[in-house]
């Protein structure tokens, strides 16, 4: 599960809290991620700039099935 946040101000220091996942953190421009990218981050920025949707059910079926 992705969630993925938009903010235009911040304070703190970037941090990364799972170092045996991630290789680092870092900020960078919308239109200069490094490749590959993870499909649902790709989605969810995709959506954002797109000006939506808000919600994404990106790679789960959209029906339940018992």
């Amino acid at each position: 599960m992705l969630f993925a946040f938009a903010t235009d101000t911040w304070t703190g220091e970037l941090t990364n809290a799972e170092p045996d996942k991630h290789l680092a953190v870092q900020w960078l421009a919308a239109d200069g991620l490094p490749e590959p990218a993870f499909p649902t981050a790709a989605r969810a920025l995709a959506a954002y700039r797109d000006g939506g949707p808000s919600f994404s059910r990106y790679g789960w079926a959209a029906t339940i099935t018992k």
